[in-house]
């Protein structure tokens, strides 16, 4: 499945047309036709705009097809869902996280630091990931490739 796929299945699941995507994310007109029927593709930018658009929509599922279509539910007091952890000794824990785009590290002395991530960092880190993957498959194609040559030999 590709990305305009995953895309809209998730506008389709919200209940969003493709005219009001492409008015909410800025998009130019046309540009999810094109991507449907395979005359164009959607780039860098295009996915910025989706992913900051529409902030509960997972970009690693956006991107590879991996995981859940949507990031977990924060509510207003940053409680994922609501839910409470129980740690040790039956100590209940809640689990906050911080707004989209920030990351929450508790070091070991209990000490909390927010770091901010744009969405360029996000997708940078997304992409990378991607690409490391794709060197994987690669490798393992050149394997299947050269065992098949082998066998085609015998």
């Amino acid at each position: 499945m590709k990305k305009i796929d995953r895309f809209l299945q998730y506008l389709k699941y919200k209940g969003i047309t493709e005219n009001r995507a492409t008015v909410e994310c800025g998009l130019s007109q046309g540009l999810l036709h094109q991507a449907k029927t395979g005359r164009a593709d959607l780039g860098r930018k295009t996915i910025e705009k989706i992913l900051i658009t529409y902030q509960d929509l997972n970009n690693v599922w956006l991107l590879t097809g991996e995981g859940e279509m949507l990031n977990a539910e924060i509510n207003n007091d940053g409680i994922i869902n609501g839910n409470v952890f129980s740690g040790k000794g039956n100590q209940n824990i809640n689990v906050a996280l911080p707004d989209i785009g920030k990351q929450k590290i508790i070091r070991p002395d209990g000490t909390v630091i927010i770091e901010s991530e744009d969405a360029n960092g996000i997708f940078d880190k997304a992409m990378n990931e991607i690409a490391a993957q794709r060197k994987l498959v690669e490798k393992s194609q050149e394997q299947i490739d050269r065992l098949l040559g082998i066998l085609e030999r015998r």
